[in-house]
């Protein structure tokens, strides 16, 4: 199934895992001009979370289970915020002004709800109430190397709220490889963490957000690689949840 919020790969596969991936796009619809950016601007991280799809379909394909992905821009209005959240349709993003969400106003900011924001959200539990079968939720998003002049050291972070079973699970397992990994960084999922509390936390699943470096998930090698960390690191759980 795909339309222009949303798209769900292998949506009758019924695996133990469903992956989502909020920033998987940096799709603009024509009728919005890019919001006033340049071609170099979307494919920035500021419009997308780069390689983070890729990783997403290895993963849903190696363990035949289905994977949401949001078929459209962050810059457009990002469903990894509370529906109130300042944030959530982006003025600035990393110094660049963002010119077609300058003058939205109420009603632009509701429109862009309407026609991404909810029915993105809308398929997620519709998608989830009927998989009988899943264990655990995961979402797959990337980071930038640096951020305001800091260098980032980890490889990969794992983001939590209040559930911290899952990702005390993958910080095993990868602490055993000798792989540098954040706990809770290089940002806190107590601060964002709004897809995984709303079909996560509120189900009642185990789930955690995973975060991979860009200069890690921006070429082919990199994102296969990580495809297959992850991949052994979740057929370790399984097994040990089973």
């Amino acid at each position: 199934m795909q339309n222009e919020a949303v798209e769900i790969v292998n949506e009758n596969a019924h695996g133990e895992i469903v992956f989502i991936c909020e920033h998987a796009s940096n799709r603009i619809p024509d009728d919005l001009d890019q919001l006033g950016l340049g071609d170099q601007h979307l494919e920035q991280h500021i419009a997308w979370d780069i390689g983070a799809a890729a990783v997403t379909r290895n993963l849903a394909n190696h363990f035949n289970t289905s994977a949401v992905l949001a078929n459209f821009s962050r810059l457009l209005i990002d469903p990894n915020r509370e529906e109130f959240h300042t944030g959530l349709v982006p003025q600035v993003s990393d110094g660049i002004t963002i010119p077609g969400n300058q003058a939205l106003g109420e009603a632009g900011v509701e429109e862009r709800k309407n026609r991404f924001y909810h029915p993105f959200h809308q398929a997620c539990s519709e998608h989830l109430d009927g998989r009988e079968n899943m264990k655990m939720v995961v979402a797959i998003h990337s980071f930038t190397p640096s951020m305001d002049g800091f260098d980032r050291p980890w490889p990969i972070g794992l983001l939590w709220n209040k559930d911290q079973s899952l990702a005390k699970a993958l910080l095993t397992h990868f602490e055993a490889k000798d792989i540098n990994i954040g706990d809770n960084l290089p940002y806190s999922g107590k601060d964002l963490f709004h897809t995984m509390n709303l079909h996560g936390g509120e189900r009642g699943l185990p789930h955690v957000g995973i975060e991979l470096r860009q200069d890690q998930t921006g070429h082919e090698a990199g994102i296969g690689q990580w495809s297959q960390h992850l991949i052994e690191a979740f057929e370790e759980i399984l097994e040990n949840h089973s």
